[in-house]
C-alpha cells in the first residue's frame, strides 16, 4: 500500500498542526493491487488517535492517515481481474487515503454504483461498515429490544442510527444537548451525556439489550451497568485514550476481562482486523451492499463538513473539539467530484 501525488503527512505526534502537505511520486500497483485516484476521503477519530500516537498498530512516522475513500480505479496490477481502469469504487485503506493516489489490495475495495456522490461515498466505508458488521454479526438484536448507542451524533453513531431506524427497536443515544435534534431525527431518544445519567435512564427501562461503547477504559463499567442481565456490551474503540493516554487500552482489556468473569453481561470487542474477531473476509461484500443502499437512498451518510485536502489540520481540529455533527470529508480531485455525481 502506498500513497502518491499530494499527500497530507503526519510528521510527528501531536496536535492538528503536525500535518504537512507533501508531493510524492505516484505509486505503481503491485500485481494484486489497484491504484485509485481518490476523489474524497473521510476523516475519522481513529486518525486523531493515530496523530496522537495512541492508536494500536499505527504506522511509524512519518505517515499519511486515511481509513476510507471514494475514488476511481486508475490502474490495475497484472493479476487483478475484477476491476478495470475507470471503475468508481469505495474502499477501506486503514492508512494512506489523505492523498491524490493510493495503491491497495482488492480485498478492501468494492465497485460503487455509477453516479454515487463521491462525498457520500467517502462517508460509507469506515463508519457504516463498522456499524453494519457490529449489528449484523455481534448485536443480534430483535424487534422490541432496547439499544444504547454512545456518541449518537458521531460518525459511527449516526451510521448505527441510520441502519436501525424503522427496525422496531427502542433506541437511546448519548449526545450533547445541541445534537439532540439530530438523534431524534432518526427516531431515537437522546440522553445528554454531560448532565444526564444514562445508567439511571436505562435501568428504569429494565436495562439495554445491547450497548455500543466507543469510549473504552473505565467507561465500560458504566455501560455494563446500563445493560440488562445477559445483555451485550460491544466495545469498538478507545476514545478515552486521547485524553487519558495509552493506559486506556490496558484499562479496556482489564474491564473486558472483569465483565466476562462476572457473567452478568456478554462483553465483546469489535475490530475489522483484530485477531480472533477479524471480519476482513466480509469487507468487499459489505461495502458493495452498503454503497448500493446509499445510492438508492435507503441510507444517507450524515456529512457535516467538506474541506479541501490542504485544510486537513482544520478538519482534525474541528473533529477533535466536537465542532461538527456528522462526517468530515476531504476532497482531493475535483474532476472526480464533477463527473461522478448523478
Amino acid at each position: 500500500m502506498a500513497s502518491g501525488g499530494r499527500c497530507a503527512v503526519v510528521t510527528r505526534f501531536g496536535g492538528p498542526d503536525v500535518f504537512e502537505i507533501q508531493e510524492k511520486p505516484v505509486p505503481e500497483p503491485a500485481p494484486d493491487e489497484v491504484r485509485v485516484k481518490i476523489g474524497a476521503a473521510g476523516v475519522a477519530y481513529a486518525e486523531v488517535k493515530m496523530r496522537h500516537g495512541v492508536y494500536p498498530g499505527a504506522p511509524r512516522l512519518p505517515f499519511t492517515p486515511g481509513f476510507d475513500f471514494f475514488g476511481v480505479i486508475d490502474a490495475v496490477g497484472k493479476d487483478v481481474k475484477k476491476f478495470k481502469a475507470g471503475d468508481p469504487c469505495v474502499g477501506l485503506s486503514f492508512v494512506g487515503a489523505y492523498a491524490e493516489y493510493l495503491t491497495l489490495k482488492t480485498d478492501y475495495v468494492a465497485k460503487a454504483p455509477e453516479g454515487l456522490d463521491p462525498v457520500l461515498g467517502a462517508g460509507i466505508p469506515l463508519n457504516y461498515l463498522t456499524a453494519y458488521q457490529m449489528l449484523e454479526r455481534m448485536a443480534k438484536a430483535s424487534k422490541g429490544d432496547v439499544i444504547l448507542i454512545h456518541g449518537g451524533a458521531g460518525g459511527v453513531g449516526t451510521s448505527l442510527l441510520d441502519l436501525v431506524k424503522d427496525s422496531g427497536l427502542k433506541i437511546y443515544a448519548t449526545a450533547s444537548a445541541g445534537k439532540h435534534d439530530l438523534v431524534r431525527s432518526y427516531g431515537a431518544i437522546p440522553i445528554d451525556y454531560r448532565s444526564g445519567s444514562f445508567v439511571d435512564i436505562l435501568q428504569k427501562q429494565g436495562g439495554a439489550d445491547v450497548v455500543f461503547d466507543h469510549i473504552g477504559g473505565k467507561h465500560l463499567k458504566a455501560s455494563a451497568k446500563a445493560a440488562k442481565r445477559g445483555g451485550r456490551v460491544i466495545c469498538y474503540g478507545f476514545l478515552a485514550a486521547v485524553k487519558d493516554g495509552p493506559q486506556v487500552k490496558r484499562q479496556t482489556l482489564w474491564e473486558m476481562v472483569k465483565l466476562r468473569i462476572s457473567s452478568r453481561v456478554k462483553p465483546s470487542f469489535y475490530g475489522i482486523l483484530v485477531p480472533l474477531v477479524s471480519q476482513k473476509k466480509y469487507i468487499a461484500r459489505d461495502l458493495k451492499m452498503l454503497a448500493e443502499k446509499v445510492a438508492s437512498g435507503n441510507l444517507k451518510p450524515n456529512i457535516g463538513m467538506t474541506l479541501p485536502l490542504e485544510q486537513v489540520s482544520h478538519a482534525h481540529q474541528t473533529l477533535e473539539s466536537a465542532g461538527v455533527t456528522g462526517k468530515i470529508v476531504l476532497v482531493m480531485n475535483e474532476d472526480i467530484q464533477q463527473t461522478s455525481k448523478i
